[in-house]
């Protein structure tokens, strides 16, 4: 049998959300009237729109390429639920941004890789793999139970343009031991998944 990722890599866009304002459940000091008014509730509190719009947008990365792409293919789970962001975006002025974290949680992210497409390519896996082959198979059926991994009977179904990356294990803290994928292999290669997404793409300004 054989499995390919469907998991989603997100790159990183913080946003600076507008401090909400302070509710008041009784009228404001006369003395403070003129100075809050914009921080009580109705009528002192101002509309949404002219609210929202008091506020400027201070994302730390510019979107330097489309970040999803709308698709009717059913979706993993995921821990991004598209209503909650939908509340904590709702009074952010860059709309651009938010729609991009809203389609991430919905379609998922695109990698932002720029590479060939190469013809069907399978890596072995990599010695560190055999040190605990049970959890790597425990970890691969726990994925496929949350609808995150696709399998195909046998090569020949396999999309035109597949790429299998090396599964391996890598030390935890803790001392126990993690799966990955690793997408940057072979060393050095251009053919490797993550040389072909520009470093500029992940990069954060602070």
């Amino acid at each position: 049998m054989d499995v390919t990722s469907s998991t989603s890599i997100l790159l990183p866009i913080l946003l600076e959300i507008p401090d909400p304002p302070c509710y008041f459940t009784q009228d404001p000091p006369p003395a403070l009237q003129t100075t809050l008014c914009t921080h009580y509730l109705s009528p002192y509190l101002p509309p949404l729109a002219k609210l929202t719009n008091q506020h400027s947008s201070h994302p730390n990365t510019p979107i330097h390429y489309p970040l999803f792409t709308p698709h009717n293919l059913p979706m993993p789970q995921t821990l991004l639920k598209l209503e909650g962001w939908e509340n904590l975006t709702s009074r952010y002025p860059d709309r651009r941004v938010v729609n991009t974290i809203l389609g991430i949680c919905e379609y998922g992210a695109r990698i932002g890789y720029q590479g060939h497409w190469y013809s069907v390519t399978i890596h072995p896996n990599l010695s560190r793999a055999e040190e605990d082959p049970s959890l790597v198979m425990a970890e691969i059926l726990a994925e496929l139970q949350r609808a995150r991994l696709e399998t195909y009977p046998n090569s020949i179904c396999l999309p035109k343009h597949y790429r299998a990356t090396p599964l391996g294990l890598t030390d935890k803290s803790d001392g126990s031991k993690r799966r990955i994928h690793h997408l940057s292999y072979p060393a050095g290669d251009p053919s490797a998944i993550n040389n072909s997404i520009p470093e500029d793409y992940g990069a954060i300004a602070y």
